[in-house]
């Protein structure tokens, strides 16, 4: 899917013999079905069409390079923003909540979304910005994860997506450290409490 699809209709749900549930959407775009047809979709993220809005994760909690525990196999996103490195644990990436992650670093929006069905990984800025973007997980093509942007859908590897790409590289928690040492990282833990000094 490479062009964006407007979604102008709602989601209607019908009750089987069964008790049985099936979500019907209709979506309009130049290369869609005429709009009497519907789609059966199955629960979201199996393998049929699924639309699954979802938030991106924002501004989530990191730890420096030296103090996370890691093993030293575990895979990674890297992002680098001039000489400002972070590294994203893919596993930690692999919630419903967290496959998009609307993100700063060193001031520069960057949106890092990964998919772990297809090993898919990419991110986005925009420029002129100094908040978060607001991508949004939307869910399951049937082929690829899609994403909710400015109210248009895309397929993650689409090259019609209308935020400047980042460039990620993909590869072990310790060879990212060793080029990186300074790095910090998305592990998906709460940043643990700092050591409490004892009273003098």
């Amino acid at each position: 899917m490479n062009e964006p699809v407007h979604i102008f209709a709602t989601l209607s749900v019908k009750f089987a013999l069964g008790g049985a549930l099936t979500c019907l959407l209709l979506l309009g775009c130049s290369e869609t079905a005429p709009p009497s047809e519907t789609f059966s979709l199955p629960m979201p993220m199996t393998d049929g069409a699924t639309p699954f809005i979802r938030p991106g994760s924002r501004l989530p909690p990191t730890e420096s390079a030296d103090q996370a525990d890691l093993e030293l196999g575990a895979e990674v996103i890297g992002v680098s923003v001039g000489d400002v490195h972070r590294a994203y644990v893919c596993d930690a990436m692999s919630t419903y909540d967290t496959k998009v992650i609307n993100d700063l670093i060193d001031g520069v929006p960057v949106t890092v979304t990964f998919c772990d069905r297809t090993g898919c990984a990419r991110a986005f800025t925009a420029k002129n910005r100094s908040e978060p973007l607001n991508v949004q997980l939307g869910g399951w093509s049937g082929e690829g994860m899609l994403l909710l942007i400015n109210s248009h859908m895309f397929a993650q590897n689409s090259d019609k997506i209308p935020l400047s790409k980042v460039s990620v590289e993909k590869s072990t928690w310790s060879e990212w450290k060793k080029l990186h040492p300074e790095s910090d990282v998305y592990t998906g833990r709460p940043t643990p409490s700092p050591p409490v000094k004892p009273a003098e």
